[in-house]
Order: structure tokens, then sequence, then C-alpha cells
């Protein structure tokens, strides 16, 4: 459980950047 919501924030931050950039 703890896996996947530490994926799940590296994914949504990982997100953010990539929206930022673009």
């Amino acid at each position: 459980m703890l896996i996947i919501l530490q994926s799940v924030k590296f994914l949504r931050s990982l997100s953010v950047q990539v929206g930022y950039i673009m």
C-alpha cells in the first residue's frame, strides 16, 4: 500500500513538472 501511495505521489509530481515544462 505504501509503495502505491509513493508511486502515485511520484507520478503526480512528475506530471506537474511536465505541465510546467509544456
